[in-house]
């Protein structure tokens, strides 16, 4: 009797140490459920952007390939010139552009950007525009 009673002694406790164990698997899947609630919301954000942006990549491209064929030489100015020109343009065959286009938020890579900060380039909007076409 005395032996039963030590074996299911032990077996009692290696069970309360699996609920233990299960609840803390518990604990940290509620805690990864409510982060990931939060990134749902955050990826469905993303998503409608996307979707809105979709619509007027062809047309981004298209500005963006003339800006760094033809504009590079050209001073900030005469660039914003000519890109209203172009846009205009567009807007006149029906063709949908994005409402706020910008080189730098069409083709820029803020890491690449980051980097050309720290070695000294520019923060302004022309300057990225030029390492950009350079890049």
């Amino acid at each position: 009797m005395q032996e039963r009673h030590t074996i299911k002694k032990d077996e009692m406790e290696i069970l309360e140490e699996k609920i233990i164990d299960v609840q803390l698997k518990i604990q940290r899947a509620d805690k990864l459920l409510d982060g990931l609630s939060g990134e749902k919301e955050r990826w469905d954000e993303q998503k409608d952007v996307l979707e809105r942006e979709m619509h007027s990549i062809v047309q981004d491209m298209m500005i963006s390939s003339g800006i760094i064929s033809y504009l590079g030489p050209y001073t900030q100015k005469y660039r914003a010139e000519i890109v209203k020109t172009w846009s205009n343009m567009m807007s006149d065959k029906m063709v949908p552009l994005s409402h706020s286009y910008s080189l730098v938020k069409c083709l820029g890579d803020p890491v690449d950007m980051k980097n050309w900060q720290m070695k000294d380039l520019p923060p302004d909007t022309f300057s990225t525009e030029n390492g950009i076409i350079m890049f």
